[in-house]
């Protein structure tokens, strides 16, 4: 193993006389691991995906076994939009180094949202406010009046029914 070892070594005759001797044997490893990472990464929001996660496992290869990777940022991570660097590095046991890099492209869709139409209605009637949006998903709305959460409704569309005075305003969903 790397490190000093002592070797002892036993000698016996053919009359049966004996010798021992020991010497020291220092194992040095001085060669660096190699670090083998992945191609560039792209993540595309075309599945919905709106926190990216990407997963990696870079390979590993050395003369002494107990190398240890580290990849900033780590394997797992949430990553944001655009293109992020990944550097990792291996130190194996006798300290020696390397490293590697690679990216992770995350290509998000872009939001595509239908605005909302104003409306004029009498008492007892019914106002339908409504919206559509694409892009990376799954997509909740959340509805307002006079910029106070509504409670209810968190697809595209807000159903009034039965109008009174006290439905008027403006009317808004993010």
């Amino acid at each position: 193993p790397v490190g000093t070892n002592i070797v002892i070594c036993n000698a016996t005759d053919t009359s049966s006389n004996t010798a021992t001797c020991s010497f020291r044997v220092t194992v040095r490893d001085v060669e660096s691991p190699t670090l083998t990472c992945p191609g560039d990464i792209v993540i595309d929001g075309s599945n919905g995906i709106c926190t990216p996660v990407a997963t990696y496992n870079p390979a590993v290869v050395d003369n002494c076994p107990n190398a240890v990777v580290n990849c900033v940022p780590p394997s797992g991570t949430t990553f944001a939009s655009g293109t992020n660097r990944v550097v990792c590095t291996v130190t194996d046991s006798g300290g020696n180094m390397n490293w590697c890099a690679f990216s992770v492209i995350v290509r998000l869709q872009p939001l595509n949202v239908t605005p909302l139409q104003s409306q004029t209605r009498c008492a007892d009637e019914t106002a339908t406010f409504t919206t559509s949006a694409t892009g990376s998903g799954p997509l909740t709305f959340r509805w307002f009046k006079n910029g106070s959460a509504v409670s209810g409704p968190t697809n595209g569309s807000l159903v009034l029914s039965n109008l009174t005075a006290a439905d008027s305003g403006t009317y808004s969903v993010l």
